[in-house]
């Protein structure tokens, strides 16, 4: 009998983001891939996407640690476990680890992976889909442009509802425990609004700002009945970031930066839609240059990235101090943007 040379996957977390998004990319790559186990901590759920998938049920994630069939783990478990499986992973010996994002939930977190990765050698992708859009992986030249020139930079999501942001909007305040206020709740819905839909393009916003440049929230205001509206300073540019969940049909995923001479703006797909990736539009002083959509988008590509580390062969990935310096960035305008509304001052 011919061994299955396929790549096996176990998914450590069986949510949304993996039936919606990781199961469809690896259907497309089955003759490179095969969907190995799944574990999570709700069984029915493992239950029910094992037998989806053809998988096995793995009772507990230490077990998917040991077991050789498991070569590459996803980990897509709430965010203040992703490190601590991570590091886990790493000290397993896989052949690489795909976390989705958020890296984490807090500085802590870093110092758990970066002890891991000091004496292991595995690849650490984390799946900020927009990093790794041809759209974007196309436009470098630009993007270098932006972070020596630009003036301005501006996010902006909108959306309609999906189950996942729905349930934050409308469960939250009622799960509370009774002595968090409105303030406590207004932070709270501003770090999920950051940390889980702004992260999108924070690696992006990073990537056109000066190294090192300190960043300043000036305001941040949450959007009823979910989203934000946050400016902030980066050295000498402005940067806003607006992101709104309601009730319309349409979404809007726009990333633009203008600096003297030139504008950008990136047109991206809604997450969970697999439609090709973002359209770029570069406009000078005498002409517009178009470019995209590809084919492929950022989800396909991440597993692209996937399949060659794992088979050992080179495929550029950020690199661990990059990944942390994106978290980093992430935090601070979390812990800015809740001050200001700690502060009164959010709008």
């Amino acid at each position: 009998m011919k061994t299955d040379e396929r790549i096996g996957v176990g998914f450590v977390g069986a949510g949304a983001v993996v039936k919606t998004i990781h199961v469809p990319v690896l259907g497309q790559m089955a003759q490179e891939f095969r969907i190995e186990a799944v574990w999570d901590i709700n069984t029915s759920a493992a239950e029910s996407l094992a037998q989806q998938v053809g998988a096995r049920v793995i009772p507990g994630f230490e077990e998917m640690l040991a077991d050789p069939r498991v070569e590459v783990i996803v980990v897509a478990t709430p965010a203040g476990c992703h490190a601590e499986h991570v590091a886990a992973g790493m000290r397993a010996g896989k052949r690489a680890i795909l976390c989705e994002k958020p890296f984490g939930s807090s500085l802590d977190d870093i110092r758990l992976v970066e002890e891991a990765a000091a004496t292991s050698d595995v690849p650490l992708l984390i799946g900020a889909m927009h990093a790794f859009d041809p759209g974007w992986s196309a436009i470098s030249e630009t993007v270098a442009h932006m972070r020596e020139q630009a003036v301005a930079i501006r996010s902006s999501i909108v959306l309609p509802f999906n189950e996942r942001f729905e349930q934050w909007a409308t469960e939250l305040p009622p799960r509370a425990p009774p002595e968090l206020d409105a303030e406590d709740i207004a932070m709270l819905l501003m770090r999920m609004g950051i940390m889980e839909l702004a992260i999108h393009d924070l690696p992006l916003v990073r990537a056109m700002i000066p190294e090192g440049a300190p960043i300043t929230v000036t305001s941040a205001m949450p959007l009823e009945p979910f989203g934000y509206a946050i400016s902030l300073s980066a050295g000498d540019r402005v940067i806003d970031l607006f992101g709104y969940i309601h009730d319309s049909w349409k979404p809007s995923w726009e990333l633009e930066a203008v600096s003297a001479d030139q504008s950008l703006c990136l047109e991206f797909t809604p997450s969970f839609v697999h439609a090709g990736s973002a359209t770029a539009r570069i406009s000078g002083t005498l002409e517009t240059d178009i470019v995209g959509p590809f084919a492929r988008n950022g989800y396909q590509m991440e597993w692209q990235a996937i399949r060659e580390l794992a088979r050992g062969r080179p495929f550029p990935i950020p690199p661990l101090a990059q990944v942390i310096g994106d978290f980093r960035f992430a935090l601070d305008i979390v812990e800015q943007s809740c001050a200001k509304i700690a502060a009164g001052a959010g709008q």
